[in-house]
């Protein structure tokens, strides 16, 4: 499956809601999420002859909640002041779930009139870090 996509995170009360762990900045965000793509193409039978599959498309936008790990200035009256698109280090989404609403050309239906028609559909995805260590969970 060939995917695409793109997220704009805010930040939620980041002076409030926002704490250090190892010396870095983390706090929750919310951003609107919206992806695409192609499902199909080859694979190999028991035979090793490489069998075409046909491609589907599908997209599909919703909301994306999670923890980003950011990096921050402080200003002269000692406020916490984002660097927004300053040179630095980016921003760092730690976990996340994904709340997705579109249309999976895969799961088409034919309707009354005989033609396919893509539903729309409901995703839930999610990704968890697990904490000090380079390991992650990835679910549907």
């Amino acid at each position: 499956m060939n995917e695409t996509g793109a997220y704009a995170p805010v930040l939620l009360f980041p002076s409030r809601l926002s704490w250090k762990f190892r010396g870095q900045s983390v706090g929750p965000c919310v951003a609107p999420i919206v992806k695409g793509g192609l499902q199909g193409g080859f694979w190999e039978s028991r035979d090793a002859v490489p069998v075409a599959e046909p491609f589907f498309w599908h997209w599909a936008s919703g909301i994306r909640i999670g923890y980003l790990r950011f990096f921050h200035r402080l200003e002269r009256r000692g406020e916490l002041r984002l660097t927004g698109f300053q040179a630095g280090p980016a921003p760092q989404l730690l976990s996340h779930v994904d709340l997705l609403w579109g249309k999976w050309e895969r799961f088409s239906v034919p309707d009354a009139t005989g033609s396919a028609k893509a539903p729309t559909r409901f995703e839930a995805r999610w990704m968890f870090q697990i904490p000090l260590t380079p390991f992650a969970y990835e679910g549907r």
